[in-house]
């Protein structure tokens, strides 16, 4: 919860730093999270592969690394492209783009997916701290 909640800061505070907030606010209530596979392989091979593919792998990033139908199998990666998405750095400046309905639609559509395997199976973690029973004592 709190790394949601960092990433949204972060990615609120990058918008205005660039200028783009309408797209940043607006996002959750436009999109459902609803896109299908075929679609977001269609906008990633169109938009991103020619950059993240296995040969060329800027930023040590492939997409052949991230299964676009599972992205919670790959959830630390996908936070990442979620977050650059989310804020307009990617596709970078020059670069070929979709419209910011596409980017959002697929930014959605793999948070979705995340946060519905996280629901199904919570792992709070192990406690920081904890008293000691008499035997550990």
């Amino acid at each position: 919860m709190k790394r949601m909640l960092f990433f949204g800061g972060v990615a609120t505070l990058t918008a205005l730093a660039l200028g783009n907030v309408s797209s940043v606010m607006s996002a959750p209530s436009q999109n459902t999270g609803v896109m299908s596979v075929a679609s977001r392989l269609e906008l990633v091979d169109q938009y991103c592969a020619c950059c993240h593919d296995e040969d060329v792998k800027d930023g040590d990033f492939a997409f052949g690394d991230v299964d676009l139908a599972h992205p919670d199998r790959d959830a630390e990666q996908v936070e990442k492209v979620i977050l650059k998405l989310r804020t307009g750095m990617m596709p970078p400046v020059g670069m070929p783009r979709p419209d910011d309905d596409s980017l959002m639609a697929l930014a959605a559509a793999l948070e979705t997916d995340i946060d519905r395997v996280a629901a199904a199976s919570p792992n709070p973690g192990r406690p920081a701290l904890y008293r000691l029973n008499r035997t550990e004592y």
